[in-house]
């Protein structure tokens, strides 16, 4: 999922401030690409902790740039996320990427919450879309890479009869849930927003809790949301990741459609 020229960056970055943690961030592009920043590491005792410099994180909050993950590297020892690095990321709502200098490999640590890293982001259509966040939402939380698919043109969305997600939810890891089975956090539904029979679905979400979930209608911010009744009642399908089965990590939420 991390190109090879993002992970060269945080290597060389590592073995240059080495016996010293390096740390940094990388920001995602308007056009939906990675960019790398490198930042101070200004903890008291940076041989055995990080914290990023003000200047950097100011820097990104005044671009409103979303931040893909947070990495620093482990000088001496195993690359795996400390339990200080865990909380930190749960704390921040973001995933991270830990390289191990001398182990010479990389770690990463994917927090329930790092949807939050995602909330906020502009409408597009071909790289900002509802299937996109739900793509992101994976990547970020689970650590689970979705294929792309791409967005039928505007002038032909919603198309009618045409399921655009159910047509490749094979294809993406999903199963489609049968009507009546409990979902789960992780879960993707869809909805028929457009009130006509023959529209199929023309919107995906995610779920995040027991009574929330994760989408970016079009010409909106991504954003969570309460699952509330209304919501519910305009579901057309659900479907279930298998990576995610495949993980244990299919905690039921009590709501049944």
């Amino acid at each position: 999922m991390i190109p090879a020229s993002v992970r060269h960056d945080i290597v060389a970055h590592a073995r240059h401030e080495a016996p010293r943690e390096a740390c940094g961030l990388a920001v995602r592009t308007p056009t939906g690409g990675w960019l790398l920043r490198r930042a101070r590491n200004v903890h008291p005792e940076p041989e055995h902790h990080f914290e990023l410099d003000r200047e950097t994180a100011a820097a990104v909050a005044r671009a409103r740039a979303e931040v893909v993950f947070y990495y620093h590297s482990h000088p001496t020892g195993s690359a795996d996320p400390s339990e200080a690095d865990r909380r930190a990321l749960e704390r921040l709502g973001a995933w991270g990427l830990v390289y191990g200098v001398a182990e010479e490999r990389f770690a990463s640590f994917h927090p329930a919450t790092a949807w939050r890293s995602i909330r906020g982001r502009r409408w597009s259509w071909e790289t900002s879309n509802c299937y996109d966040a739900v793509r992101s939402v994976f990547e970020r939380c689970y650590g689970l890479g979705l294929p792309a698919f791409p967005m039928p043109p505007p002038a032909a969305f919603p198309r009618p009869g045409a399921p655009h997600f159910r047509r490749r939810c094979e294809a993406a890891g999903f199963r489609q849930l049968a009507r009546g089975v409990p979902l789960c956090v992780g879960d993707v539904v869809s909805f028929r927003l457009v009130r006509r029979e023959e529209i199929a679905e023309d919107h995906l979400g995610v779920l995040i809790g027991d009574s929330a979930f994760f989408h970016h209608r079009i010409g909106e911010l991504a954003r969570d949301e309460d699952f509330s009744l209304p919501w519910r009642r305009r579901v057309a399908w659900a479907y279930r990741h298998r990576g995610l089965e495949a993980q244990g990590r299919c905690r039921p939420t009590g709501v049944v459609i």
